[in-house]
């Protein structure tokens, strides 16, 4: 078990450093070309989603964006996400 060193994954099923995952080409909403590594189109979409949303002050929180991922085309989003906690005190 490790992490993939091309896209960063736990890779529970594995003692390799490869968790099977490839380059896939991303066209953004403004065309720029950006690669992500995934198990598949959908796997890279929602990585990309993940690691842009967080660069760009998530912006993915307000509404959701059209990229495409090897020529099919995803619309990718976010929701936030709440953790509550209880400590005795």
């Amino acid at each position: 078990m490790s992490f993939c060193e091309r896209c960063g994954e736990y890779n529970l099923h594995s003692a390799t450093k490869d968790c099977g995952c490839v380059p896939f080409l991303l066209i953004d909403e403004d065309g720029d070309e950006h690669k992500q590594h995934g198990i598949n189109e959908r796997d890279a979409a929602l990585k990309y989603a993940e690691e842009s949303n967080q660069n760009n002050d998530y912006y993915l929180m307000n509404g959701s964006v059209e990229i495409t991922v090897n020529g099919k085309k995803f619309s990718i989003s976010a929701e936030p996400d709440v953790h509550y906690s209880a400590s005795e005190l």
